[in-house]
């Protein structure tokens, strides 16, 4: 017979054939893989740059944090004595409080003490104003930047930091300053906190002012 097999390639065709396959299955050109690479480069440094910012906002966020809860706690503390200031249900007569300066002031309560030597600190009012933290003085350090209350014959405690100011105003029963002790009958507490340092990303300082008034016993 001299007809062949049609539709069946040559083997001169078949190994063209062979040899044009692999071109769909080829890899990245080196062009390719320096763009990819680039890219991917980019983007990290984006990503790293983004999480850079986060933590350095989460580390001032914990410092503007604890800036506000040491102003809160100097006020709280400073609004408890004053508003003892001046307890005197026995009537035995002595000034609530004695202004020290605008940055402080001593206050003066009988709280406690009718146990007498056997528990000093507890019991009913004794008609005196020398049991444990019946006499105080409250000041601001500029020094270490805290808030300092010091009971009579002891040592200076630290109630908060992060204290740029504290101010306390005086005023009598007609609302005019004073700074007679026996005339005090209100007090008006200021209390400023600063972070110690600024924001690095913005350089803004964080800092934050509380104000209260409180009505001391006459």
């Amino acid at each position: 017979m001299t007809g062949g097999v049609t539709g069946m390639p040559t083997a001169r065709g078949a190994a063209r054939t062979a040899r044009r396959a692999p071109r769909g299955e080829a890899g990245f050109s080196l062009v390719e893989l320096l763009i990819a690479t680039l890219v991917f480069s980019v983007v990290m440094a984006e990503a790293y740059a983004l999480l850079r910012d986060m933590q350095v906002d989460a580390a001032y966020q914990g410092e503007a944090q604890a800036v506000m809860d040491n102003a809160r706690i100097v006020m709280q503390t400073a609004e408890k004595y004053l508003r003892q200031a001046g307890n005197d249900p026995l009537g035995v007569g002595f000034a609530g409080v004695t202004v020290l300066g605008g940055g402080a002031v001593q206050v003066r309560a009988d709280l406690k003490g009718s146990l007498g030597a056997s528990d000093p600190d507890k019991g009913d009012p004794d008609g005196d104003v020398d049991d444990a933290d019946e006499t105080a003085t409250l000041r601001f350090n500029p020094a270490s930047r805290s808030f300092e209350v010091v009971s009579a014959g002891g040592t200076a405690q630290v109630v908060g930091d992060h204290i740029h100011d504290l101010l306390f105003r005086c005023y009598d029963a007609e609302g005019e300053p004073t700074v007679d002790g026996g005339r005090v009958r209100r007090v008006e507490v200021v209390v400023t906190g600063v972070a110690a340092h600024p924001h690095p990303k913005t350089g803004k300082t964080f800092a934050v002012e509380l104000r209260s008034e409180v009505r001391v016993s006459s």
